[in-house]
């Protein structure tokens, strides 16, 4: 897969979506995940987009704080794993930069359940 990758660019800053968008997911699959647990990292790509897909196997979220991803007020506070407090406010400006950018976010995650979260990051490609 990362040989049909080579070449596709996406829309948008770079350094925005590496640093804003991708890294903090990134960051927040390892904050919220226990230890020497996995996280996986898959790419896909059709003719609009490349998609990202970074699943963990931390505590989840619940619907309150997954709606408070779509608001501009309101963050929602909880804790990492390694106890430090977390707001939401990365994943809100993630969200922001994708869309300004023409792409996409969605998160699937149930706290209840315990399966983790899996955050999908949709980049529209850059038309060349």
């Amino acid at each position: 897969m990362i040989d049909a990758l080579a070449g596709v660019q996406v829309a948008g800053d770079s350094d925005v979506l590496a640093q804003h968008v991708l890294m903090n997911v990134l960051t927040n699959a390892v904050k919220y995940s226990p230890r020497q647990s996995t996280i996986t990292i898959d790419v896909t790509m059709d003719d609009k987009h490349i998609n990202v897909h970074i699943r963990d196997q931390g505590a989840g979220m619940n619907r309150e704080q997954l709606e408070s991803l779509t608001r501009t007020q309101g963050f929602t506070a909880r804790k990492e794993t390694t106890g430090e407090l977390g707001h939401g406010f990365g994943l809100q400006l993630a969200r922001a930069f994708l869309i300004r950018y023409g792409g996409t976010i969605t998160i699937a995650s149930n706290q209840a359940s315990g399966i983790g979260t899996c955050v999908s990051l949709h980049f529209l490609r850059n038309s060349l």
